[in-house]
């Protein structure tokens, strides 16, 4: 073999190179994108659900513990929030039984990244994170409103939440009787 001719090896070599593809196409990552997003709309609006049963006295130990441990269904958690609503006489009772009932099926929308066939298009994926973020917007807007609304009217912090006698049952019991 003469220098600077390519030799079998070589060739094959080169041959292969030029066959190789990426494994994760330009479409694949923004698809991985937008379920991440709807994975993280979801994960936002479960917070924010988890964060208003505290404030409305929930019990904050209990409800770090279901966090970590994910002890309650979405559904649970729901239900538990207009429980400790009701409870402590939250002023938009309505307007949050409301946003409760449209949070039901937030699982739906979480649920369409796991289609399989035909998978869901990028359109539905925007979609559903839009959909998650405006009910974890409602219901955040519910809970400063609340704050806000017993401010005004003079209510110390310390009342804010109802007193453990009063309020909610703790959470981990509620989910051990409905789980």
């Amino acid at each position: 073999m003469k220098e600077g001719e390519p030799d079998e090896e070589g060739d094959r070599a080169w041959a292969l190179s030029t066959r190789i593809v990426p494994l994760r196409k330009r479409e694949d990552r923004q698809r991985a994108e937008l379920v991440t997003d709807v994975v993280d709309a979801f994960a936002r609006l479960r917070a924010s659900t988890l964060r208003f049963i505290a404030m409305l006295g929930g019990g904050e130990n209990e409800l770090s513990r279901i966090e970590a441990g994910g002890a309650c269904s979405f559904d649970e958690l729901l239900a538990l929030l207009g429980a400790c609503a009701e409870r402590a006489r939250f002023c938009r009772l309505a307007d949050l039984q409301r946003v409760l009932e449209r949070a039901r099926h937030a699982q739906r929308h979480r649920d369409v990244i796991f289609a399989q066939a035909p998978v869901a298009e990028e359109a539905t994926l925007r979609e559903a994170a839009a959909a998650l973020v405006r009910l974890d917007t409602a219901l955040i807007g519910l809970s400063i409103e609340h704050v806000l609304e017993r401010h005004a009217a003079g209510v110390p912090d310390a009342a804010i939440s109802p007193a453990p006698n009063r309020g909610c049952r703790g959470v981990s019991a509620f989910c051990l009787r409905h789980g």
